[in-house]
């Protein structure tokens, strides 16, 4: 099963809807970057913990660093580029390999302290390393929800809309809804298209300084070939908590996948995020 979703023919995706949480200083983490007026970047890392007793090093998984820069009163362009890593005494050779990059516009619209609601429409270049399938199956484990990013030889077109609600006060409930889409141009001539929907749901509680939160997503298999209906789903919950009122902001989270396929691969993922806002 998971060879054939990970299969190297990939995939033609269109990201067409997505609807999440998180104000202008909530933090996400599986979530995309909601876009401020000011200027940010940051790193994401995810190091999945495996099912099996394979010894990885510390500093595996995927990074994904970004940056989304103000160009207008409403807009911003959005950049990232994702890459991973496997290494450990059971792995022999190391591997890195770097991940399809990403260049889009993000909107923006609302007031961070009640409803909020933004936009993004942009490309993942096809660049993935091709030659390193260690590396990217386990950069694949370790974020499956955005697969997109590592698989090589795939243009993949990402568009989205997210909301997010919470009321004013120093301390507040946020929530949010996640609906998307997923549409891969493979590079290679025969290769087959895949559709895929992307869903979930985000709420807790914010206050001046931190954040703690839970983000609920699954991923809908539309076009491939599974054995059942219920093969069609994956889903996972992630527990987080993260700064909102400084300049740097660090955030963790700890992610289990909640279908027994992926339990039998993976334990959870480990995510630690830092991202930095300029003046």
């Amino acid at each position: 099963m998971f060879g054939s979703r990970l299969s190297f023919r990939v995939s033609l995706v269109l990201l067409s809807l997505i609807v999440f949480a998180a104000s202008a200083e909530a933090q996400t983490m599986y979530m995309q970057t909601i876009p401020e007026e000011k200027p940010k970047f940051g790193l994401r890392f995810f190091r999945p913990n495996l099912a099996s007793d394979a010894d990885l090093s510390l500093m595996v998984g995927t990074f994904d660093l970004y940056a989304s820069v103000p160009v207008s009163r409403s807009a911003n362009v959005y950049v990232s580029v994702p890459s991973s890593r496997i290494a450990g005494d059971d792995i022999g050779e190391s591997e890195f390999a770097l991940g399809n990059p990403f260049i889009g516009i993000q909107g923006r619209q609302g007031n961070p302290d009640s409803h909020l609601s933004s936009f993004m429409v942009g490309v993942h270049l096809p660049l993935a390393d091709d030659e390193k399938p260690d590396a990217a199956i386990l950069g694949w484990f370790s974020n499956w929800h955005e697969f997109y990013r590592v698989i090589p030889d795939v243009w993949t077109l990402y568009g989205g809309f997210t909301n997010y609600w919470t009321r004013p006060g120093p301390t507040a409930p946020m929530y949010s809804t996640q609906l998307g889409s997923i549409l891969a141009l493979p590079t290679a001539n025969g290769a087959d298209s895949e559709f895929f929907i992307q869903y979930g749901l985000s709420g807790g509680v914010r206050t001046q300084k931190m954040s703690f939160w839970v983000e609920w997503l699954g991923l809908f298999i539309v076009t491939e070939d599974v054995d059942g209906f219920g093969e069609r789903f994956d889903h996972q919950l992630s527990l987080c908590a993260g700064l909102t009122g400084y300049t740097v902001r660090p955030a963790l989270s700890y992610q289990i996948a909640v279908d027994d396929d992926l339990n039998n691969v993976i334990d959870g993922v480990l995510g630690l995020k830092i991202e930095v806002v300029l003046p």
